[in-house]
């Protein structure tokens, strides 16, 4: 992953930890599946106060949106440097997004069935990371 730039050591912090929760997430459902992890698991394995997670994230499903994050993060890295046309730029993102999704199958899976199925969690998700949410397209 790419992580944004951040300039002070609160900042940096706070990164930290909202990826230290996303990974211990993500880590548990690829070991678990998305249904059987709880917030308060991924508070555990984060070592996290309940209360952390939700400065950080406004549900569970809202993980989705720390995930696409870092695939925009690791795309926009790479066209820094553009290595063929834009189709085959394209091909790769697909690709990563293909291999990314495949890799952490079953916690995505449920991820997307859990935000598409609680209507207020896609505007509350962007809602919450659109300081966070810079477009690929527009940079």
């Amino acid at each position: 992953m790419v992580a944004p730039a951040v300039s002070t050591r609160r900042a940096r912090k706070k990164e930290r930890t909202r990826q230290e929760i996303f990974s211990a997430a993500m880590e548990l459902f690829a070991a678990r599946g998305f249904e059987a992890v709880t917030i308060e698991a991924i508070c555990a394995a984060a070592d996290v106060a309940r209360g952390t997670f939700f400065l950080h994230f406004p549900s569970k499903a809202a993980l989705l949106w720390e995930w696409n994050r870092q695939v925009a993060d690791e795309f926009r890295a790479g066209l820094a440097e553009p290595r063929g046309s834009a189709v085959d730029e394209l091909r790769e993102l697909v690709e990563h997004i293909s291999l990314r999704l495949e890799a952490q199958a079953d916690g995505m899976a449920g991820l997307l069935r859990e935000f598409f199925a609680t209507p207020p969690a896609c505007p509350t998700a962007r809602a919450h990371s659109s300081s966070r949410w810079p477009s690929v397209c527009t940079q």
